[in-house]
């Protein structure tokens, strides 16, 4: 996993985030959806792969959760545990997502804001007050 998409701009080693929006900076889809990978012998099934979402923050609850120690909210405050994704389970459901970017990036983003919930996510641009609304499944 990592913590953001990938550079589109000649800067660096430029990659594609097509069909996704955006890249690395910006509150679209290809600037934060990406893949994350998790091993976990004798616990997962086999080639298990699932569509649900978590962030960076559902770390330290996660592993908690995996090696049966009792959760620290006051640790991980905007954290849960996806261990049941992680198990196959399809009710898993990690809730809304809030994101918070605000100033400019030498890749040319803007200042920004943005809220998933489900397949709906609001981007908010600070410097302009625009709004965008997007069905993440369209």
């Amino acid at each position: 996993m990592s913590d953001n998409g990938g550079l589109s701009t000649s800067e660096g080693s430029p990659t594609s985030n097509l069909p996704l929006k955006g890249e690395k900076g910006f509150c679209y889809e290809g600037g934060i959806r990406e893949p994350m990978i998790v091993f976990w012998p004798g616990h997962q099934p086999k080639n298990h792969t699932c569509d649900a979402v978590a962030t960076s923050t559902d770390f330290f609850p996660t592993i908690l959760d995996m090696v049966g120690i009792p959760f620290r909210p006051e640790e991980h405050l905007d954290g849960v545990s996806f261990k049941a994704a992680l198990l196959e389970d399809t009710t898993f459901s990690r809730g809304d997502i809030f994101w918070h970017y605000p100033h400019y990036s030498n890749q040319g983003s803007r200042p920004s804001g943005a809220i998933r919930s489900g397949q709906y996510k609001l981007i908010e641009h600070y410097d302009t007050n625009e709004t965008e609304l997007f069905d993440l499944k369209k």
